[in-house]
């Protein structure tokens, strides 16, 4: 649930979302949908820093 609600938040303060002709700017979509995942990365480092770091390792050695 917070993933969507920061993604639908990203979203509408980037007013991409409505009825105008802006909502077919499919850059400032994308730009504005990295940025929410940014986001929510950096908020599950910061929770759980040792967690992320042990993914990292793990997809590293198995590439």
């Amino acid at each position: 649930m917070p993933i969507l609600l920061i993604t639908l938040s990203n979203i509408a303060t980037a007013s991409l979302y409505g009825d105008s002709e802006s909502h077919r700017q499919l850059f400032s979509l994308l730009k504005s949908l990295t940025f929410a995942q940014v986001i929510l990365l950096l908020l599950a480092f910061l929770y759980q820093p040792e967690s992320i770091y042990l993914k990292l390792q793990l997809f590293s050695k198995n590439s």
